[in-house]
């Protein structure tokens, strides 16, 4: 038995002691109580094994000491139902474990205002102020009173980007009549961003690319918005819905696109119409 390996302490002490040798038990169950300091377990084995083995005076002082931790226990468990002999002798009750004591030391009392808001609040979506292709300068606050579709893209260098922003083109109107504002906002420089809208030229020569595509090629916005791999070092695709307060109602990040408008298109409108009876945080 003594050579017996991969056991711990207390399946030891309790094969010991189910081949009778309670001594070795005992040993086994105080070097086990002595490495587990504050483990109920461990102690009310021990208590049992010093009790059968006629060591009532230590055995009725580890119960004390048992019995100031014991308020969380199960006392119907195996190793506490073992110690009911001794349990009688000390004139104790069948339930002897001793019930909390809520601590009266509950230290200062922050004001509830510190603690935050009792709902969840959208989060205020960073300002930027970028460029488009031509030349124009473009803000947050532009669009402050309306919502916006805010989608960061890679660049025209991206066939997965070129497939999102012709996704939304044929929407752009439908979320105009929504009152919703598209923006893209891409990790190309300004120069090849003129490129690909003068190729949009060519193709429709009736009208400008409908929507602003700025210029973030330092990808400051884009780790504002999280919109950006820490680790790996590159930009992320993002899309995110913003109300006419600034708040981000909704977003998706990811490495690849979103490419659903429709269904942004009725979320969108879904989560603005809420927007009057949800708490708000303004943006300073």
């Amino acid at each position: 038995m003594g050579k017996l390996k991969g056991f711990n302490r207390t399946i030891k002490t309790r094969l010991w002691d189910w081949v009778g040798n309670l001594e070795e038990a005992e040993k086994v169950a105080e070097a086990d109580y002595k490495a587990s300091p504050g483990q109920v377990v461990p102690l009310a084995n021990l208590i049992d094994l010093l009790h059968r083995n006629g060591k009532t005076k230590k055995a009725e002082e580890l119960f004390h000491e048992l019995r100031g931790i014991s308020s969380t226990i199960d006392i119907e468990a195996v190793p506490f139902q073992r110690l009911r002999p001794l349990a009688k002798l000390l004139l104790l009750p069948d339930d002897w474990k001793v019930p909390a004591v809520p601590s009266d030391d509950l230290g200062e009392r922050p004001a509830l205002d510190d603690l935050g808001p009792f709902r969840w609040q959208p989060m205020p979506a960073p300002p930027w102020n970028l460029s488009d292709g031509y030349g124009n300068q473009f803000t947050l606050s532009d669009y402050r009173g309306q919502p916006i579709v805010l989608i960061f893209y890679i660049g025209y260098e991206c066939l997965h980007c070129v497939q999102q922003i012709h996704k939304f083109l044929p929407k752009q109107k439908d979320f105009e009549q929504a009152g919703i504002k598209l923006v893209a906002i891409s990790s190309d420089t300004l120069e090849k961003l003129k490129s690909s809208l003068d190729k949009f030229e060519l193709e429709d020569d009736s009208q400008r690319f409908p929507f602003p595509l700025l210029s973030d090629s330092s990808l400051e916005v884009f780790k504002k918005y999280r919109a950006y791999d820490d680790f790996e070092k590159f930009a992320l695709h993002g899309t995110f819905l913003i109300d006419g307060k600034g708040l981000i109602r909704w977003q998706d990040i990811s490495y690849e696109p979103f490419n659903d408008a429709e269904w942004l298109l009725k979320e969108a409108k879904r989560l603005l119409s809420l927007s009057s009876v949800l708490p708000q945080l303004s943006q300073k």
